[in-house]
């Protein structure tokens, strides 16, 4: 008799309601991860994190300096994403800058820099290290807001060694490399980190590697022992740079695909409790949307189909993608809930049809809260906005650790989707409102 292995699959939460969501990872044997970037995280994070409790931070320092829209790590924000402090890929101060709305940055960072990461710059703040002190601003508060310790993912995939490595072995013979491995993160003799995109890796007839980078220029040839020491022997150094902000050694080690390392979260929650099968991400305001994208569901598909035959996930596993934006919907003081909670009350009822009167309501409720409530919403995000004051960035990181959230009778009920909606909603009704 031939057993079929049944196919992974991967889905959004958007018609699940939030608490049907809540209930089903807090009996979770490992908590459920929300992948980030490291630098100025928003309130939707912390949100998220009080919100679910069985869950944590689980930022990748991978971010190219001036690519990112959100946590922008070569700066340091206040309240409304004005700018305190701005860096240049050399960990210089850009004075000019202080003062401006966070939204204005990406602009005013040369191209020819965006294949640096963000972990090379070593820019002096507040009497510490830049990225030092980004990571244990979110350190602190995730402590604070459900007692959860902030793994990045250097100090994460260390922790996972002998897993990581028996999964590289595993694709290394079956030639697929490709699908774990995407970029070449290699020192220059300038003292920046690039970003290398890998074009092929080759099996040599000794069965050495060789990783061609573009215009087919060698960027590694060896063993699969040797790449996965160079891979180990990297992130150590990442994870010693963000501790303690200590300068970094040479650098050479192929990075993670997208897909490699959300699976690569469901493969540690099997090997501690193999009887699960539905496997959690709680993502920002974009990542839930692979879910829909065919070349992350055929790359997720082939990735955990090679994982199930060799037995470190079980058949049919299913990631379900969190959509997590709509956890800024919290209030920090009695008198601001009883808005917010107006205000969901008034979503619930009218949101079937979004005519001009409700719209108008829902503006007048939303200023309302934020006019005694410093957590201001919405926090709105859309990748390359071309409207100067779409992006919002709300309460920063700094006040965010005087406060805790309350939130609103109602959310829970709403499903994803509803309250994912409802901040877009907000977002358009305050497009035009600048912050700061």
């Amino acid at each position: 008799m031939t057993v079929t292995q049944e196919r992974g699959m991967i889905t959004s939460c958007m018609s699940q309601t939030i608490s049907g969501t809540l209930a089903e990872i807090a009996g979770l044997a490992s908590p459920v991860i929300r992948s980030c970037h490291l630098g100025n995280a928003a309130a939707n994070n912390y949100g998220w994190l009080a919100l679910a409790g069985n869950t944590y931070l689980g930022p990748t320092e991978h971010t190219l300096y001036g690519v990112d829209d959100v946590y922008l790590p070569w700066a340091v924000l206040r309240d409304g994403g004005v700018v305190e402090a701005c860096y240049n890929h050399r960990g210089e101060l850009i004075p000019e800058l202080a003062g401006r709305h966070a939204g204005e940055l990406k602009r005013h960072i040369p191209r020819k820099h965006s294949s640096f990461f963000c972990f090379g710059i070593f820019g002096e703040h507040a009497g510490g290290d830049l990225i030092t002190d980004h990571y244990r601003s979110m350190a602190d508060l995730a402590r604070q807001y459900n007692g959860s310790e902030c793994r990045p993912r250097s100090r994460e995939i260390l922790a996972l060694r002998p897993l990581v490595a028996e999964i590289i072995r595993c694709f290394h013979r079956k030639r697929r490399l490709d699908l774990l491995f995407h970029k070449w993160v290699r020192s220059t003799r300038g003292g920046q980190v690039v970003s290398l995109k890998i074009q092929r890796i080759e099996t040599l007839a000794s069965g050495d590697l060789a990783i061609y980078g573009a215009d087919s220029a060698l960027i590694f040839q060896g063993s699969i022992d040797a790449l996965i020491d160079s891979l180990f022997a990297g992130l150590g150094e990442v994870s010693h740079r963000l501790v303690d902000g200590s300068r970094m050694g040479v650098l050479g080690y192929p990075w993670l695909t997208v897909v490699f390392n959300i699976v690569l979260n469901a493969v540690k929650e099997h090997a501690v409790d193999p009887a699960q099968r539905v496997f959690w991400h709680a993502s920002g305001a974009m990542n839930h949307l692979y879910a829909n994208q065919d070349w992350f569901q055929r790359d997720f598909a082939q990735v955990v189909d090679t994982l199930g035959q060799e037995g470190s996930l079980p058949s049919g596993a299913e990631l379900r993608m969190i959509p997590t934006l709509a956890c800024q919907l919290f209030a920090t003081c009695p008198a601001s809930l009883g808005s917010l909670e107006a205000l969901i009350a008034c979503w619930r009822e009218g949101l079937r049809d979004l005519d001009p009167p409700f719209l108008a309501e829902l503006a007048r409720l939303l200023a309302d809260f934020n006019a005694i409530d410093p957590n201001r919403l919405p926090i709105a995000y859309l990748a390359d906005a071309r409207h100067p004051s779409y992006n919002k960035y709300g309460i920063s990181q700094r006040s965010l650790r005087s406060v805790r959230p309350l939130f609103p009778a109602g959310l829970s009920d709403l499903t994803w989707g509803e309250a994912e909606l409802l901040v877009r909603t907000l977002a358009r009704l305050a497009i035009d409102r600048r912050e700061g």
